[in-house]
């Protein structure tokens, strides 16, 4: 038994030094280095296409919390609660992602949608929105400031009561105009068809079924 014991040890030792001698010749050389190349190239790709998805479902993200966000004033407006302070639409995602070139990667009616949503209509919203928005604090000011002026000289805060009737009236009518403009950013946002994560959760080809594989089945709520 120990005599076998050892001539199978002896066997495998010989297998071992055979392929290593394999793998040391040339041939084998030149083959392990292309096994490396190869190996290389595939987990390049591999982590391409995952840095690709992540950047991917972070603008859906930013797409859809810039339709919340402006959801939020509509609603706001439509229960009376005016507008008191007012945030940009968001771009930094967008802004961010220029330099990889993913945008090039797809469908060309989507990606002329979201370049000229992000460069030249999101841009004019929010100068059109925070306009309106600088509109209704300046008279809030002039309210603010005439209150101010009324206590240091002593005298009744109902003298300031022209300034209030007109910085509620501002408001109420800029808070109108801020939520249409709401309203037509999120049209616009509702006719692009890109929902990254979408197709990452419910794979129709082998690159969608590996990232699924590779990044989990989980998204946010938001996402879905």
């Amino acid at each position: 038994m120990a005599t076998k014991e050892r001539a199978s040890t002896r066997d495998l030792l010989l297998d071992i030094r055979n392929t290593l001698r394999k793998i040391i010749s040339k041939e084998g050389a030149a083959v392990t280095l292309i096994l490396l190349i190869l190996a290389s190239v595939i987990g390049f790709i591999i982590q391409d296409q995952i840095q690709k998805q992540r950047y991917l479902e972070l603008l859906q993200f930013e797409l859809n919390s810039n339709v919340i966000n402006a959801n939020i004033e509509v609603k706001s407006v439509l229960n009376k609660k005016y507008i008191l302070n007012h945030s940009s639409f968001s771009t930094a995602v967008f802004n961010a992602g220029l330099q990889q070139g993913y945008l090039l990667t797809l469908n060309p009616t989507v990606m002329g949608q979201l370049y000229e949503l992000y460069t030249t209509y999101l841009p004019e919203m929010n100068w059109l929105m925070n306009h309106d928005m600088d509109i209704i604090n300046s008279y809030e000011m002039k309210w603010e400031e005439c209150e101010d002026n009324a206590i240091i000289n002593g005298t009744t805060k109902d003298q300031c009561s022209l300034e209030h009737q007109q910085y509620l009236a501002i408001q109420k009518q800029y808070s109108i105009y801020i939520a249409q403009d709401d309203l037509m950013v999120t049209k616009q946002i509702s006719t692009i068809k890109f929902n990254p994560t979408q197709e990452r959760l419910y794979p129709k080809n082998p690159v969608s079924f590996i990232l699924r594989v590779l990044m989990g089945p989980d998204s946010l709520k938001v996402q879905q």
